[in-house]
C-alpha cells in the first residue's frame, strides 16, 4: 500500500488510473476485513503488534483514499456518487473499536 501511496504522489494521472481500476472499492475491501484480519493476528503475535499493523493498514487506506481524491474532480464525485463513503462510515466504528484481552 505504501508503493501505491508513492506512485499516486509521483504521478498525478495515477489518481485517474486508481478510480477506473476500482482502487476505492479495493480500500473499503481492506477496511471492511480488517477486524477480521487483526482476530486472527491475535492467535499468532503479540497484541500490541497486531494492533499497530491494524492502525498502520487503516492509516494507509485513508491517505490513499484521500490522496486519489486531492486535486481530482472525478475522484471526489466518484467517491461521493458511488455511496463509497458510506462505506467509510460503516466500517471506522469496527476499524476503532479495539477489544482488550487479559
Amino acid at each position: 500500500m505504501t508503493e501505491v501511496h508513492r506512485i499516486m504522489l509521483e504521478n498525478a494521472c495515477t489518481k485517474d488510473v486508481f478510480r477506473e481500476m476500482d482502487g476505492f472499492l479495493a480500500i473499503i475491501n481492506i477496511l471492511s476485513t480488517l477486524p477480521m484480519c487483526r482476530e486472527e493476528s491475535l492467535t499468532t503475535e503479540r497484541e500490541e503488534q497486531a494492533l499497530s499493523n491494524t492502525i498502520e493498514v487503516a492509516r494507509l487506506v485513508f491517505v490513499i483514499g484521500s490522496e486519489a481524491m486531492i486535486d481530482n474532480e472525478m475522484n471526489s464525485q466518484y467517491f461521493e456518487v458511488r455511496h463509497t463513503i458510506r462505506y467509510f462510515y460503516l466500517y471506522c466504528p469496527y476499524i476503532l473499536s479495539v477489544p482488550r484481552r487479559v
